[in-house]
């Protein structure tokens, strides 16, 4: 599995835990997909990509709240 699609696999599979673990494994979600590329463009492309994934909505992934928080945490880590 490519690493922008593990890195959105594991996020929506987040979206449905309810405990304490979630927020540590949610910022390391991002963490793998920027360590999979050696290079800082490389890494942008990836997170855009994986921006673009998070923000369409379909009726079977509605845009949640927890949604809303990942495509902000998204957001954040590409002016970092």
């Amino acid at each position: 599995m490519a690493p922008v699609e593990r890195c959105r696999h594991t996020l929506d599979f987040l979206a449905a835990v309810r405990d304490t673990s979630v927020t540590d494994r949610v910022s390391e979600a991002p963490d793998d997909l920027e360590a999979a590329y050696p290079d800082r463009a490389g890494r942008a492309a990836a997170l855009s990509v994986l921006l673009g994934q998070m923000r369409s909505s379909s009726p079977s992934r509605p845009l949640t709240p927890f949604r809303r928080f990942l495509i902000a945490l998204i957001e954040r880590r590409q002016l970092g």
